[in-house]
C-alpha cells in the first residue's frame, strides 16, 4: 500500500512539473488576441482622436492600446516568469492577422502552420463596475436617469474593471492545458475630465501612480504571474 501511495505521489510530482516545463524555456507562440472595450470607455477615447490622423483613427486607438497593454504583458511574462515568447508575426505570411496586426486564428490552424510545441491565446476586456444605482459625486446614477445614460461631456462616472485571461495550448490537443483568470476591479471612480486615465498609452506620462487603464492593467498582470507561478 506504500508503495502505491508513493507511486501516486511521484507521478502526481512529474505532472505538476511538466506543466511548469511547458512554460519556462520554451517557444511559445501566440495565435489569438481578443481585446474588447466596452462603451462606458468611449468618451475618454473620444477625447484623444485627434491626436491622431485623420484616416481610421478609431482603429489607430485601438490598436495603440491593444498593442500597449500586450507589450506590457509579454515584458512582465519574460521576466518574471521565463517565458520564451515568440515575436507576434512568427507565422510569418502562413495566416491572417486582424487589422491591428495580431494573430486571429484557431489553435487548430496554429498547430498545422507552426512547429511550436507550446501556443498561448490572450483575452481583454476593459468595462464598467460601477453599481449604477449607487449615490456618486453627490448624485445618485440611475439606470433610468438620461442625464448618466448619454452624457459625454465629463459628467459620468464610472469605475473601469478588466478581465485577463491567458490560456495555454500544446500541439497534441485542441483544448487549453492551462487556464488562468483575473479580474481587478478599481476602488476609485473616474470620470472622463481627467485625461490621465490613457496615460502611458497615448503619451509617455507617469501611469503608475494614478488610475489609468495602464496601472490597472499592471495589476491584472501581478495577479496573473502569481498564478502561473504559484
Amino acid at each position: 500500500m506504500k508503495k502505491i501511495s508513493l507511486l501516486i505521489i511521484f507521478n502526481a510530482f512529474l505532472l505538476i512539473n511538466s506543466f511548469g516545463y511547458q512554460y519556462r524555456n520554451k517557444a511559445m507562440v501566440l495565435f489569438d488576441y481578443n481585446l474588447t472595450i466596452y462603451s462606458e470607455l468611449n468618451p475618454a477615447l473620444e477625447k484623444f482622436i485627434d491626436k491622431f490622423p485623420a484616416e481610421d483613427n478609431e482603429i489607430r486607438i485601438e490598436k495603440r492600446i491593444k498593442a500597449m497593454l500586450y507589450s506590457h504583458l509579454e515584458d512582465r511574462l519574460k521576466m518574471e516568469v521565463g517565458l520564451d515568447i515568440q515575436p507576434i508575426r512568427s507565422f510569418t505570411n502562413k495566416i491572417k492577422y486582424d487589422k491591428t496586426g495580431f494573430p486571429d486564428i484557431s489553435i487548430q490552424k496554429a498547430i498545422k502552420k507552426s512547429n511550436s510545441k507550446v501556443f498561448f491565446e490572450v483575452e481583454i476586456e476593459i468595462k464598467d463596475n460601477l453599481d449604477k444605482g449607487q449615490t456618486e459625486f453627490g448624485k445618485v446614477v440611475s439606470a433610468v436617469d438620461s442625464v448618466a445614460l448619454n452624457d459625454t461631456t465629463n459628467l459620468n462616472p464610472f469605475k473601469p474593471e478588466i478581465q485577463l485571461n491567458f490560456y495555454v495550448y500544446n500541439n497534441f490537443g485542441y483544448l487549453p492545458i492551462e487556464k488562468y483568470e483575473v479580474n481587478v476591479r478599481s476602488n476609485k471612480t473616474y470620470t472622463y475630465d481627467n485625461s490621465i486615465f490613457l496615460n502611458g498609452i497615448i503619451n509617455n506620462e507617469e501611469w503608475k501612480k494614478e488610475l489609468t487603464i495602464l496601472s490597472l492593467f499592471d495589476r491584472a498582470v501581478t495577479d496573473l504571474i502569481f498564478k502561473i507561478n504559484d
